[in-house]
């Protein structure tokens, strides 16, 4: 006989054992939740949704947060006048500078955003009515990946530094303890700002193109695997109004994200441009964990300008998927009733737009852009360090 709490304590032991392998099940729902958990509470502590921080607690986290961005942001600006004093002749000045205005551009994005929150909150809402908005494992592993880039960066930073005997701070000598909070509190600050940031808008951004991206597939498949027998007026109806739907979900994604996706695709550019100059031609004057850390920012940079383009890119692609499969089905119909004088009309039925997602329309993404982005990084590293 098992005592009843030693009973107990084994089936709770049990139930977590059965989670922890549920985590791992691409069809789990325990860890898309933990995922969305990760996004959602991101979007709650830097205010970018209608209900976020309405607690005294929170508006007064919220409101430090701001504050020591700013010491962060002062912080810098001094670094740059008191390193360089604005040496434009310097390539290394000029890629500090690009690199430096990724930050500025964070700030800008923020703001941008947080005027459309209630736009944001409503888009969500949308969604999830018609989609589950849950993560993938694939999803939840890119999110980890994200929030990971600060603790390498701290791990690198105290290794780095663990051979000291005397500690400073602004030339100010201290002690371990202070030099270590005071550094936890600097980086973590210029890491989220950039590129953590900037990455989980675009990876939110991204998840949205995604989720309707998934719906024109479904739309698709149900078109396809329809008998053109059954393509009633009534069914074409319905598959239209559910096409409206998307229309105003995708209508509201280019309102929200219009301006933050065209920053974050200079910002992330800018970033590419300067880190890879540095790394090129600077390789051999920078101690392994500098090299270590710019080359982890550069694969934040350069994937989350990937990303932009691959999965915005995607929706001009299902769409054109969604028409010649409902174009193909129409005219099945339409012979099997030998209405072909009716033909034309086809065209008006399936007056979609082209589902493309635009930055301020200045950047239009498509996938076929990826080559010629990859080339102008390319181009521009040269001829930023052409003066050197």
């Amino acid at each position: 006989m098992v005592d009843p709490p030693l009973e107990g304590k084994l089936f709770q032991n049990e139930k977590k054992i059965q989670s922890f392998h549920k985590l791992f099940n691409s069809k789990s729902p325990i860890g898309c939740d933990h995922g969305r958990i990760l996004l959602w509470r991101f979007l709650h502590c830097v205010d970018l949704l209608e209900d976020s921080n309405r607690t005294l607690l929170t508006k007064s986290l919220f409101r430090l947060l701001l504050f020591l961005s700013f010491v962060m942001y002062m912080d810098n600006i001094v670094e740059f006048v008191t390193k360089f004093r604005f040496k434009t002749d310097d390539s290394i000045f000029r890629a500090s500078i690009l690199h430096f205005n990724c930050y500025v551009i964070s700030a800008i994005v923020w703001y941008a955003l947080r005027q459309k929150r209630k736009n944001l909150t409503s888009l969500l809402k949308i969604l999830r009515k018609r989609y589950t908005l849950t993560l993938t494992k694939p999803q939840i592993l890119v999110l980890l990946f994200i929030y990971s880039s600060a603790i390498i960066v701290l791990v690198l930073f105290f290794t780095s530094h663990s051979l000291k005997n005397e500690w400073y701070i602004y030339e100010i000598k201290t002690n371990y303890t202070i030099f270590s909070i005071v550094n936890c509190i600097r980086i973590l600050l210029q890491i989220f700002i950039y590129p953590i940031f900037t990455n989980l808008v675009a990876f939110l951004y991204c998840f949205i193109c995604q989720s309707i991206c998934d719906l024109v597939t479904h739309f698709t498949s149900e078109i396809r695997v329809c008998p053109f027998e059954e393509f009633t007026v009534r069914r074409q109806t319905d598959i239209l109004r559910k096409m409206s739907g998307i229309e105003n979900a995708l209508n509201l994604t280019q309102k929200v994200f219009s301006v933050p996706s065209f920053l974050i695709s200079v910002s992330h550019f800018c970033s590419c441009i300067a880190i890879l100059a540095v790394e090129i031609y600077l390789k051999d004057d920078l101690q392994l964990h500098r090299q270590i850390e710019w080359f982890l920012i550069f694969m934040n940079s350069f994937c989350g300008l990937l990303a932009i383009l691959w999965k915005a890119g995607s929706l001009p692609i299902e769409a054109e998927k969604l028409k010649r499969t409902y174009r193909i089905k129409f005219r099945q119909k339409l012979l099997s009733e030998n209405k072909v004088g009716e033909l034309h009309s086809e065209m008006d039925l399936i007056d979609t737009s082209n589902f493309v997602l635009s930055g301020c329309n200045i950047i239009y993404f498509y996938r076929s852009s990826l080559l010629a982005l990859a080339g102008t990084i390319l181009t521009y590293t040269v001829l930023l360090m052409s003066q050197n």
